[in-house]
């Protein structure tokens, strides 16, 4: 617990970390939608079935 305590302090303390670790959860966010989740799955699927990169064509999520 004391662990946990000490690094909520330095968060609490640091306006700068706050930011960036917000920043970085929005982004994380955005990359594990359900569509881009999805479309991940569908890229590993195509690399066991060649006939699946044609369904990746409507792709969202390009950059998963």
């Amino acid at each position: 617990m004391s662990a946990l305590a000490g690094r909520l302090e330095t968060l609490l303390g640091d306006p700068d970390l706050r930011w960036r670790l917000g920043r970085e959860g929005v982004r994380w966010a955005a990359q594990h939608r359900w569509p881009c989740v999805a479309e991940a799955i569908c890229r590993e699927y195509a690399l066991l079935e060649s006939r699946a990169h044609a369904h990746l064509a409507a792709a969202r999520c390009n950059d998963v």
